[in-house]
């Protein structure tokens, strides 16, 4: 452990582990971008879609979603069965 102390000292003057640090996020930000595509494009191909935004039960088997641009969206259904019972699992 004071091996890894010394050398954290030792670099961190230089400014080395911050680089690191953001080569890591910037890594990080990189891999969920890609796969957020992956994602996207999996969903559109299966003709379902993606809804952004925050969402709320107002009634049985009824979803509100707050979209991001502001405006708001409402479903219901199967849809919002499955998720309510995700919920309650």
């Amino acid at each position: 452990m004071a091996k890894i102390e010394k050398y954290y000292d030792l670099i961190a003057g230089s400014g080395i582990a911050c680089k690191f640090a953001a080569w890591t996020r910037n890594g990080r930000r990189r891999i969920v971008r890609e796969l957020r595509k992956v994602h996207e494009e999996h969903t559109e191909a299966s003709d379902a879609e993606f809804i952004y935004g925050t969402a709320r039960f107002i009634a049985p088997r009824t979803v509100e979603i707050e979209l991001r641009d502001g405006a708001t969206r409402t479903i219901w259904g199967a849809i919002a069965q499955r998720l309510s019972e995700e919920v309650l699992l």
